[in-house]
Formats: structure tokens, sequence, C-alpha cells
């Protein structure tokens, strides 16, 4: 093998070699020509001698490229704050100095909140070995606590707060006359990070009252934004009043291919659900409330004549099953179930204890729901699924549809329906 050519280029911090070798294959009897590339760089892609172009717009938009890094840098925004801090001076001046007594006051706050976190954490791991404690504050990591379909509202609110933030920070630079070299920018993987780069010699000459107005005024901007967003939300539901319906129900948004509710006889996408059994379901909070009622408490009864009873009844020896439910009905009838006769105490019985009924039927024929036979208008009679202690009968109501009728444990509706 031969060196045939050499050739280096230099520019900058990094060095980018070309060499050139001939050797001889014996069993062809052919040179082949092998060039070889020896790039030493930082961003070795792109900075070589032949790409100055690239340089030169690094250099004129602030844009420096590191390993999982993107920093940008730019005093552009240098007249806008010194707009805004000639802007009503006195105004601002009592602004940031409320700001001040404002931050100084919460800080107790803060640090209790933050070392009561610590302790509760490093309490709860230890004595019951558990890495996961209630914490009062939450760290929000995309993918874990998270979602990924999340982030890019996530995104949105750590740009807005940091926007805010750096903007606190620099107008109450501007009134304390204290020089503003730029502000900048770093992507670190998705995760952006404002900063606004002072003067520190000029700021380190201030004094300490004159400092603490140019450092709280950060906080102090996010402390009115979070102010300012908890009134909009709450303000929410009537700002959109005109083109949402806001507290009369939920919307299926998503019903995972295994829902036991998904099928034609079950719910569907867009469909606003009003109640679960007799739980009103207004928001997502009070979904969740109702579901958590139908797994804490037993399938509540339905209000139904006699005459419902007698003309549909199939009703065959009933028999203990484990669990505690009473089986009344053929295994052939598979849409029907075992009611359980709830009477009055002062009335003689009307109906069998047990009673086997087309479980639709009795279903859609009352809105009336009972848990004793106190509960029911006259001349209606308290029937109640007879099941097993884990196993619920709900009544789903839709807006503009049938009644979804759903057997089973109520865990699996909230785990499988969004």
């Amino acid at each position: 093998m031969e060196v045939i050519w050499y050739a280096t280029c230099k520019d900058r911090d990094f060095e980018v070699v070309m060499v050139v070798t001939r050797k001889k294959c014996s069993f062809v009897g052919m040179e082949m020509y092998q060039p070889t590339w020896c790039c030493i760089p930082e961003d070795c892609n792109c900075q070589s001698c032949s790409h100055h172009p690239y340089l030169y717009f690094l250099e004129n938009t602030g844009l420096r490229v590191e390993a999982f890094r993107l920093h940008w840098f730019t005093a552009a925004f240098n007249r806008f704050f010194q707009k805004c801090g000639s802007w009503r001076p006195k105004l601002l001046d009592c602004w940031f100095t409320l700001g001040t007594r404002c931050s100084l006051a919460l800080l107790p706050v803060a640090m209790y909140i933050v070392i009561r976190t610590a302790v509760s954490a490093c309490h709860r791991s230890i004595s019951t070995g558990d890495t996961k404690p209630a914490l009062i504050l939450e760290p929000m990591i995309p993918g874990v606590n998270l979602p990924i379909s999340d982030i890019g509202y996530y995104l949105a609110a750590l740009i807005t707060c940091s926007v805010v933030h750096e903007l606190g920070h620099a107008v109450a630079a501007v009134r304390e006359d204290v020089h503003i070299d730029g502000v900048g920018l770093t992507v670190v993987l998705i995760v952006p990070v404002v900063y606004v780069h002072l003067n520190t010699q000029q700021y380190d000459s201030l004094p300490p009252k004159r400092q603490l107005r140019i450092t709280c005024a950060g906080v102090w901007h996010n402390f009115v934004l979070t102010i300012a967003a908890m009134f909009l939300l709450i303000l929410l539901p009537f700002l959109l009043y005109p083109f949402f319906d806001a507290g009369t129900g939920v919307t299926v948004r998503n019903i995972h291919q295994a829902s036991p509710l998904a099928g034609p006889s079950g719910l569907q996408t867009g469909d606003k659900v009003l109640t679960l059994n007799q739980c009103q379901v207004k928001d997502f909070d009070s979904w969740y409330h109702c579901i958590v009622s139908a797994i804490n408490h037993a399938s509540p009864g339905y209000c139904i004549s006699s005459e419902l009873v007698k003309e549909h009844d199939e009703s065959v020896a009933a028999k203990q099953l484990p669990g505690g439910a009473i089986e009344c009905c053929n295994a052939k009838s598979t849409d029907h179930l075992c009611f359980e006769y709830l009477d009055k105490e002062e009335n003689m019985p009307e109906l069998p204890p047990h009673t086997c009924l087309p479980g639709r039927i009795v279903i859609e024929s009352t809105d009336e729901m009972c848990v004793t036979a106190s509960d029911c208008s006259a001349g209606l009679h308290c029937l109640k699924p007879s099941l097993d202690n884990n196993t619920r009968l709900l009544r789903i109501k839709r807006a503009n549809a049938k009644v979804v009728i759903f057997l089973g444990q109520p865990s699996d509706v909230y785990h499988t329906v969004q």
C-alpha cells in the first residue's frame, strides 16, 4: 500500500484530513485507490473549509450547535425592552417594588413546601418502601407522569412562563439602568430555556434593594401569570358557554378496542354520557366519582310493576352461586338476569323472592331506581339484580341514544373509556 496524496484543511478549532492510498490486489492484478477521511471538528458534518457560508450563517444569526443542544443569542430585542421600561416609569417602579415585597413574603412559604415535600417523600419511602409517594410538588416528566399526547401543551406553557419570567427581569433591569447584552434561547433535546444576559458589573454595583427588584421581577411576573391563569380557568366555562356545553355531561373521546363497552350496543365515540345509574355526570371529576361510587356500593334496584314481572318471568328453581349471587335463570337465557324482590315490610309479598327477567326490558322500562322498597312510587316494586360481590350492573344514559347496559367491573369502564 502506497500513499499517493495527502491533504489537510484547518479552520478554527477543527481539522479535516484526506489521505488517498494505492494498493494492488494480487488475485485480480488490479490497482485500487482508497480515499480515507479524518475529521476532527466540533459540529464536523457541516463545519469544514468548504462550508464558509454555513459558518457565516451561524455567526450572523447567533446560533451555536452542540451535542443535543441548540443555542441562540441576539440583541434584537434590546430596543423593545427599552420601550417597555420607559412606559409609565412611576407605575413600573411601584409594580416592581410590590413584586419584591410579595416575593420575599412568599419565600418562607416556598421553602416550607419544598422541605415538607422532601421530608414526606423520604418518610413514606422508608416506612412503606413506596418509591412513588404523594408529593406536594411533583415534577412533570413527559412519558412518565405526563402523557406524550400533551407534550405540546407542556412546551407551550413552559415557553410562555419562561418568556414572561425573563421579560420581568429585562424590564426591571431597564428601570435600574442596567445594560442588557441580549436574550438567548437554549433548546436541550426538546426542552426550551430562555434567559436574559445582563451586564454583571453594573448589576453588582447596585444597592441590594435595587438588585432585589431585578432578581424578584421574574418570580413576581410568574406569580401574576399564575393568578391570571387561575381566573381564566374559572371563567372559561362562562366565556365558552355560547360555543360549548359545560357541566351537562361528558363526551366519549376514545374507546379501547378491548373495552367491554366497545361494539354496536356499547358506547360510541362522540356519545354524551348524562348519568351512570343514579349518579349525575357533569364533568370528568363527576364521571370518576360515579365510577368509584359504583365500585364501593352494590348495584341499585329498579322500580317496576307487577304486570311486567308476570309478563316476562322465566324463572327456574333458584340456586346459590359462589360469591353470594342467586341464579334463577336458564343457562340458555343469556339476556336474562335474576332479580331479587325487595318487599315493603308492612305489605304482604306480592311477587316471588326471585324472578328471571330480560335485563334490557327491565332497565329501559323505568327511570326510577331504588336501594330499598320504600324508594319506589306506589304500585311499583323494587327488584334488585342478584350479583356476586365484584360484579356491578351499570345503566349508562346517553343523550339522544339508547341506554347502555354494562355487567362487570366498573374499573374496566374507567380504564378503557376516555
